[in-house]
């Protein structure tokens, strides 16, 4: 194929493509910028933090990630350009901790976040997205997944310079559980209560 380009062409060729890398050679979000800060049977707080960098936009997917424990995993999607930056993905917990009945996967928390950058607003711009009642047998897993985008400084203020994405997670007993909890430990102390008064 290349036998019937004149050197002139090979060489024009060669000469574009260092000055326009493609996409897929761009500082692309990669799995070893994701960190399991915590990382326990009950608790999870994961982050990502990145710079933009040229060439933009692009798009990196970053495949089902597990924490060390095994009890967590994630999966992302990253959309970056000069002035917006979504971020969607899954968060799930996998094993159950000691003392979880039935065991099994916790369900999918799926978030999607948006940062855009709009004129007069503030340096740092956050998305905020959270799931409050995911049940797991009888407990519940509650998520809250932030994004935020943080700008360049002036002249260059029209784009943004990273993005942080921290999401976080706890493993707990379901609010019907944890009242049953409380009333029998109430009826406890009154029971209690009688027997001391009686005696």
């Amino acid at each position: 194929m290349f036998q019937s380009l004149k050197p002139r062409t090979l060489l024009l060729a060669v000469a574009i493509l260092a000055l326009f890398p493609s996409v897929a050679s761009a500082d692309a979000v990669t799995a070893a910028d994701i960190v399991f800060v915590v990382d326990t049977p009950t608790n999870v707080v994961v982050t990502l933090n990145h710079a933009l960098q040229a060439p933009l936009p692009h798009t990196s997917a970053i495949n089902t990630i597990t924490s060390a424990s095994g009890f967590w995993a994630i999966s992302l999607t990253v959309v970056e350009s000069t002035t917006s930056v979504n971020i969607t993905g899954d968060i799930q917990h996998l094993m159950s901790p000691p003392g979880h009945p039935n065991g099994g996967l916790g369900p999918l928390f799926h978030f999607d976040l948006t940062v855009t950058l709009v004129p007069g607003v503030p340096i740092r711009l956050t998305d905020v997205d959270r799931c409050c009642a995911a049940m797991h047998d009888v407990h519940l897993d509650l998520y809250t997944a932030t994004l935020t985008g943080v700008r360049n400084a002036p002249p260059n203020a029209g784009s943004f310079a990273s993005f942080n994405l921290r999401v976080e997670g706890v493993h707990t007993p379901e609010p019907a559980t944890m009242i049953l909890l409380g009333t029998g430990l109430v009826g406890v102390a009154i029971k209690a209560r009688k027997k001391l008064k009686s005696g």
